[in-house]
């Protein structure tokens, strides 16, 4: 699902871009602390406190003032629960995609096992582009670009080669709070905590 995943991070890219012309990098260091967290590695933090950083980063999105990643921080794991997202993410003003945004993050707690592992990442992926949605309406992107960045996620997709989702990773249960990596064989290489929770298969 690596190659898939990645397609729904190109409209988030695309706002990155854009906002360095009004030289604002909190875009740009939130795609890369997401990049961190999606590859499973623990850079100096654990791969879960990646993952919550990535979701205060994200929350910190929909509102004006930075601070209050500092408040966040301070949360720890309860970043990941839907009634503080739902706060943050009516602060955008846009209703009908905060709702459906509030929506997939609930879905977010849906327990992973070998049966539902591409329901994982779409579930993400749907997050992704709701984001982007919400950015793009609060920008001064033009209207006319959409079809310009729609177009470009969609010639991506029509060159991806569709990868086998590797079940025989899911023998043990996955803890909700652990987030799955884009590459399970690389994480285990380098995480020890992947390593306990991939545990392959043996036939």
């Amino acid at each position: 699902m690596k190659y898939t995943f990645i397609g729904s991070l190109i409209p988030l890219l695309c706002m990155c871009i854009h906002s360095l012309k009004s030289f604002n990098l909190y875009q740009l260091l939130y795609m890369g602390v997401y990049a961190i967290h999606l590859s499973g590695r623990p850079f100096y933090f654990s791969v879960i406190k990646w993952h919550q950083l990535q979701r205060i980063f994200e929350l910190c999105l929909f509102v004006q003032h930075k601070e209050l990643i500092c408040f966040l921080f301070l949360l720890g794991p309860q970043v990941h629960k839907a009634s503080l997202y739902a706060l943050f993410v009516y602060m955008s003003g846009q209703f009908v995609l905060s709702t459906a945004l509030l929506a997939v993050i609930c879905m977010h707690d849906i327990p992973v096992n070998e049966k539902n592992i591409p329901f994982y990442f779409h579930v993400r992926m749907i997050k992704n582009l709701l984001v982007f949605c919400i950015l793009f309406a609060k920008s001064s992107f033009m209207w006319i670009s959409l079809p310009a960045i729609l177009g470009m996620t969609a010639i991506y997709y029509m060159f991806v080669s569709k990868e086998k989702v590797e079940r025989e990773y899911f023998l043990n249960p996955i803890p909700l709070t652990y987030p799955i990596p884009l590459d399970i064989k690389d994480a285990v290489k380098h995480c020890k905590t992947a390593k306990t929770l991939f545990k392959k298969n043996a036939v």
